[in-house]
């Protein structure tokens, strides 16, 4: 793939995923490797595609589409080293999630992130303690502590009627905790941004947003 991006003058993918069109997907693929097989989607579906998989997207009608990339699928025994190197490395994704710095240059998609900005946002929370797995997530806790590994063994494990009380249980906790952690995000917004504030212009009820149509942002 590379090589066929070099000759034909085309940026050379930096990431795990690249742009799949006519010059580089041949009709000698085709004939080699058969025919894409399409996969529609429809409203609260999802489709789990690995980036090492050859694929593509159609045109869709809908307005929106949501894409996640995971930051990382596997950590390797130093416990530092990504599967997806372009992802960074664990420490990197730690601090990110810490600091509420940006994570590294760029995901698996090898473009660099959106947020256009090397400083911290102010209107974050920090979220922890709904189960040591959710932490391992974020790079509070290392995959191996026992602690995390004992959630692994439970959600993956046999059990699944354990699984399900397990899920249900941290659903709970999120639930209890959301407007602690909805009030602290708008709080330190404010107190970062100050009259800048988008809640301090728009305002903020307990739960949500009010908006003042009467206002614009400065």
């Amino acid at each position: 793939m590379e090589e066929r991006f070099a000759k034909r003058g085309l940026r050379v993918p930096n990431g795990m995923v690249t742009k799949l069109d006519r010059q580089v997907w041949t009709k000698e693929d085709e004939q080699r490797y058969g025919f894409f097989e399409g996969v529609p989607m429809e409203a609260g579906q999802v489709r789990i595609t690995m980036a090492e998989v050859v694929h593509r997207s159609t045109a869709t009608k809908a307005p929106h589409r949501r894409i996640v990339f995971p930051w990382y699928p596997v950590i390797k025994e130093d416990h530092e080293t990504l599967d997806q190197v372009e992802c960074g490395t664990w420490q990197e994704v730690a601090n990110a999630h810490k600091d509420f710095l940006p994570g590294p240059y760029s995901g698996p998609s090898g473009h660099p992130h959106m947020y256009g900005s090397t400083s911290a946002f102010g209107g974050c929370a920090l979220v922890r303690g709904v189960a040591s797995i959710c932490d391992a997530l974020v790079g509070a806790r290392k995959y191996t502590h026992h602690s995390v590994m004992a959630d692994v063994c439970c959600l993956l494990g046999e059990d699944r009627k354990a699984a399900k009380t397990k899920v249900k249980m941290i659903r709970m906790r999120v639930l209890e905790s959301y407007r602690d952690w909805y009030l602290e995000a708008v709080q330190m917004e404010q107190l970062t941004y100050g009259p800048n504030s988008y809640y301090s212009i728009y305002g903020s009820g307990p739960l949500g947003i009010k908006a003042h149509k009467d206002q614009t942002i400065l």
